[in-house]
C-alpha cells in the first residue's frame, strides 16, 4: 500500500501477547475510523485465539489498512490486513448490527494469521479449512470475550446469514462437496462461494457442538503443535481432532460413532438435509410425542447424516424448555425426542 495514509498506534502497546499494531486510512478520512473499538476487537481476538489455538499471534507486527477500490471486503496479508473503505460506513447511521458485522470481518482476517498463514493448505481441495474456520471462529471469539459483551445477544443470529448462504448454494445444480477435488488453479476460483464459507462454517459449528469447547480446543492445540509453519491436508486436521475426541472418552454420539467417517459424510458429499417435527397430540390437544424426520434435498451427492442438535419447546406463555442433546440418526432418518411431562407445549423449534 502506498499513498497519503495516516495512522494511529495501538494505545495499549504493553498488553501481554499483543504485537505492535497500527490502523491506517487515507489522511482525508482518517477521522471516520472507530479506532477504539477496532483495537479492542483485535486485542480480544488475539487473546482468544492464543488460548483456542495454543499459539500466540505468530508474527512481529499487525497493521490494518483501509484502502479504496478493493475487490473484496478484506484480505489477510501476513501482518498487514487490508479492508475495503466501505466498512467505514461514511455518511451512514452506524448501528450495532453494522459494528458486529465489521467486528466479524476483523476477527475473520485475524484468524487467517493461524488458519492460512501459520498453517497453510497443501492444495485448493482444502480451501474450506481456511475460509470456514475464519468464518466461524469470530463468533466463538465474541461469545467468549467479556469485553465484547455488547455483540453477544445477536451474535449467532448474525452467523445465520452464512448458514443460509450455504443452504441456498447447496440447492443449486452447481453445488459441490465442502472438500472437493480441484485439478487446476483456474478451477479453484469457483470455490470462493457459499459452500466453502457458509456450509463449511456451519459444519464446523456442528463439529464444535459435537466435540464441545474443551475437546475442540485440545484438538486445535494438537494441530498447530504438529503442523505450524507447514502445509496440511484434510486427514491432518481431522486426525488431530480425533485424537482429542478419543482421549475425551465422550460417547454422547453413540458407542459406534467414528469421527473421521462422520466428517467424511459431511465434507465429501453435497446437498442439504431437512429436519421436520412429527407431532402427536392426545385427546385434550396436548403434545404427546415428538419425532424428528430427516430427509434429503434433491440436489447433490446427498445422504442422511448424523447430527447433534437442541430442541426448544414453548408453552403458551412463552416459557422455553430446552431438550439437549438430541441425536438425529443417519439410518432411517427418524429420531425420538423425550418431552418433559406435564407441559402444555404450543410450539416446537428444532435446532
Amino acid at each position: 500500500m502506498a499513498g497519503p495514509f495516516g495512522f494511529r498506534e495501538n494505545p495499549h502497546p504493553k498488553e501481554e501477547g499483543i504485537p505492535p499494531m497500527r490502523i491506517y486510512a487515507r489522511a482525508s478520512i482518517i477521522d471516520e475510523v472507530n479506532f477504539d473499538e477496532m483495537f479492542l476487537v483485535t486485542m480480544c481476538g488475539m487473546h482468544f485465539y492464543k488460548d483456542m489455538f495454543g499459539k500466540a499471534y505468530p508474527f512481529r507486527k499487525y497493521d490494518q489498512v483501509f484502502v479504496p477500490e478493493h475487490n473484496y471486503g478484506a484480505m489477510e496479508n501476513v501482518g498487514c490486513v487490508t479492508f475495503n473503505e466501505n466498512y467505514l460506513h461514511r455518511g451512514e447511521t452506524i448501528t450495532l448490527a453494522k459494528r458486529l458485522r465489521f467486528a466479524g470481518t476483523n476477527l475473520h482476517e485475524l484468524a487467517h494469521m493461524w488458519f492460512g498463514n501459520l498453517v497453510t493448505m497443501k492444495w485448493w481441495n482444502d480451501l474450506w479449512l481456511n475460509e470456514s474456520f475464519a468464518t466461524l471462529l469470530p463468533f466463538i471469539a465474541m461469545i467468549h470475550s467479556p469485553r465484547l459483551a455488547h455483540f453477544q445477544p445477536t451474535c449467532w443470529v448474525t452467523f445465520m446469514q452464512y448458514t443460509f448462504w450455504g443452504v441456498s448454494t447447496d440447492q443449486l445444480s452447481s453445488t459441490h462437496p465442502i472438500c472437493t477435488e480441484i485439478v487446476s488453479t483456474d478451477q479453484a476460483e469457483s470455490l470462493f462461494d457459499g459452500i466453502s464459507y457458509g456450509k463449511g462454517s456451519a459444519f464446523l459449528k456442528q463439529l464444535y457442538n459435537v466435540l464441545g469447547h474443551e475437546t475442540f480446543k485440545k484438538g486445535l492445540h494438537y494441530y498447530f503443535d504438529k503442523y505450524q509453519w507447514g502445509n496440511t491436508t484434510l486427514p491432518d486436521f481431522v486426525g488431530s481432532l480425533n485424537q482429542a475426541w478419543t482421549e475425551s472418552g465422550d460417547f454422547s454420539m453413540g458407542s459406534e460413532f467414528d469421527l473421521p467417517t462422520w466428517c467424511d459424510q459431511w465434507l465429501k458429499t453435497s446437498g442439504i438435509n431437512i429436519l421436520e417435527p412429527v407431532l402427536t397430540h392426545n385427546a385434550e390437544g396436548h403434545l404427546e410425542s415428538l419425532k424428528i424426520k430427516q430427509t434429503m434435498g434433491l440436489r447433490g451427492n446427498n445422504r442422511l447424516r448424523k447430527q447433534k442438535i437442541s430442541v426448544c419447546l414453548f408453552e403458551q406463555d412463552g416459557t422455553q424448555h430446552i431438550v439437549s442433546p438430541v441425536i438425529v440418526n443417519d439410518l432411517d432418518g427418524t429420531s425420538v425426542v423425550q418431552i418433559p411431562s406435564g407441559l402444555n407445549i404450543k410450539a416446537v423449534y428444532l435446532n
